[in-house]
């Protein structure tokens, strides 16, 4: 099947007014070209084609959350994602029950094998190996703190692709090594590590800030610690929610202008409430509350996740650092590939997959093409 697509092409450099072709789900052309033809699916000549959007930490939306571990839980999170923009996401279990956790791991190729919307590419799992006094909004009791087997089992299936870890813990550095050797993504967070404890991690290899400066131990002029070193680190790159509610648009400036769009990423963390009327929806056990701008948990009002969409970070990116879309496109989408060592999505090249957003010239979504295939138009 042959699908060509006309409009401004990032790649996510500006390429110019072009046409993408997509043969049997992969890019086999891209070229300039001033006029649309009568085969060309095309939102006019103003219209953006950029790289997908991918999206590594989400853990629910559409009433929905993965850590049900049913196909229409996982099946609602890539209809949303699709709608943000989104052809590739990771489906992110909070700390949770082990049994359950390992449970949706084995189950995984047949909860990701019906969706509808963005493809799921491997499993985020947010803990359980993290500190319990920066808990944020899951259950410091489900939390762990020992190098057991299971933990270890769950890192050799080939499933996870991220997992993050409080590295002041006593068997942290140890779990960590073990990441590297099976190629999962470090991820470093819900941690009061200091700056010894940061360094140690670090020095095994490249990481990851889960989503910087929130819950983590804030930084202080004479103890930088975490944040501080993963910061000025060149093997560490940093995730941010740039939603307003998480991190003030100051903030958001600063993280950028010292990581740069090599070493900076977006994710929405969205929950389930994302995509709903305002209410009380699930968090793993907790009850959090949607108010239309954030997600809260429903006692003390802690932020619980978010109701971000990506296309509305990369919105909210440009506004705050007043940087270029092809900057904000390569942190929603090249980047992330590069973390999880996808060869072969965050970028429009020939030999790539077809998956890319096409967006209007305010940045938000006509329609989202996963391997050639249209999974959303706006109405």
């Amino acid at each position: 099947m042959i699908k060509c697509f006309f409009g401004q092409i990032y790649t996510p450099e500006y390429y110019g007014l072009g046409r993408i072709i997509v043969e049997d789900g992969i890019i086999t052309s891209i070229t300039l070209s001033k006029t649309p033809t009568r085969q060309d699916f095309s939102g006019g000549v103003d219209c953006i084609l950029a790289p997908g959007f991918i999206d590594l930490h989400i853990h629910g939306a559409l009433g929905h959350d993965v850590i049900e571990g049913t196909p229409e839980a996982f099946n609602a999170v890539s209809r949303f994602e699709a709608s943000s923009g989104c052809t590739a996401f990771l489906p992110t279990l909070l700390s949770y029950d082990r049994k359950v956790m390992s449970e949706i791991i084995k189950e995984y190729p047949k909860l990701s094998g019906k969706v509808s919307g963005a493809t799921p590419v491997g499993l985020n799992l947010e803990g359980p190996l993290l500190n319990r006094e920066y808990h944020g909004a899951m259950d410091p009791r489900l939390f762990c703190n020992g190098c057991y087997d299971w933990l270890f089992n769950m890192l050799s299936t080939g499933v996870v692709k991220f997992m993050t870890v409080a590295p002041e813990l006593d068997c942290a550095l140890e779990v960590i090594e073990f990441m590297h050797q099976k190629g999962i993504a470090v991820g470093l967070g819900h941690s009061g590590a200091n700056l010894e404890e940061a360094s140690k991690a670090l020095a095994l290899g490249s990481a990851n800030l889960t989503h910087t400066f929130n819950a983590m131990k804030s930084m202080h002029h004479r103890e930088p610690g975490l944040v501080g070193l993963g910061l000025m680190a060149s093997n560490c790159k940093a995730s941010m929610i740039v939603d307003g509610e998480h991190l003030h648009p100051l903030m958001v400036d600063m993280i950028f202008r010292l990581k740069g769009k090599e070493n900076t990423y977006l994710i929405s963390d969205a929950v389930s409430g994302s995509g709903m009327e305002p209410g009380t929806y699930k968090l793993g056990a907790y009850e959090v509350t949607v108010d239309g701008f954030s997600s809260k948990l429903a006692k003390s009002k802690t932020l619980a996740g978010s109701i971000l969409q990506m296309d509305r970070a990369v919105r909210n990116f440009i506004n705050y650092t007043k940087a270029k879309f092809s900057d904000a496109f390569h942190i929603a989408s090249t980047t992330p590939a590069s973390i999880i060592n996808d060869t072969t999505r965050g970028k429009l090249e020939i030999g790539k997959r077809g998956d890319l957003v096409i967006l209007n010239k305010n940045l938000e979504v006509l329609h989202t093409v996963v391997g050639g295939e249209t999974v959303y138009s706006k109405e």
